[in-house]
């Protein structure tokens, strides 16, 4: 008890702090969001995380646009075991976007998140597998939009 009490005391007494979600600059009051067509999930989540950093989203004179260009899952083999069958699959997510600020002549730069995670597979548990992939996509998608509102915060 004494050590996480001197552990918080040494912590506090660094500056150390836990840091949040950052609120989204002035200029990002009001996003024009847009997702292409297909893409329900990605607008719906991108939709909720501005939200909840104070940014409204919708069609107004004067707010920047948010354009999704793309986005694209990718599948690879990591690993085949000795009888040949695939072990592992890496899943690639990729979105690309650009913000153009209110009121900007020249175009917006492109950029884009990439998240990548692992997964085992097994020919002899393919529907548990399909559902492992299925929430691997969920998470990746949410964490490709995380990583798209904070790179908009700086």
């Amino acid at each position: 008890m004494l050590g996480i009490a001197l552990l918080a005391l040494l912590l506090s007494a660094c500056g150390f702090q836990l840091r949040g979600s950052q609120p989204l600059p002035a200029a990002l009051v009001a996003v024009d969001l847009q997702v292409p067509p297909g893409e329900p999930d990605l607008q719906r989540d991108l939709r909720r995380a501005l939200e909840a950093r104070g940014t409204r989203v919708a069609e107004e004179a004067g707010a920047s646009t948010l354009r999704i260009l793309g986005a694209r899952y990718d599948r690879r083999i990591l690993s085949i075991g000795p009888d040949g069958k695939v072990r592992e699959y890496e899943l690639r997510y990729e979105v690309r976007f650009a913000l153009q600020p209110a009121g900007a002549e020249e175009r917006a730069p492109v950029r884009s998140v990439t998240v990548l995670r692992d997964y085992s597979y097994s020919e002899l548990r393919v529907l548990g597998k399909d559902e492992e992939r299925d929430l691997l996509r969920t998470e990746m998608r949410r964490e490709a939009v995380n990583r798209i509102v904070n790179q908009l915060s700086h």
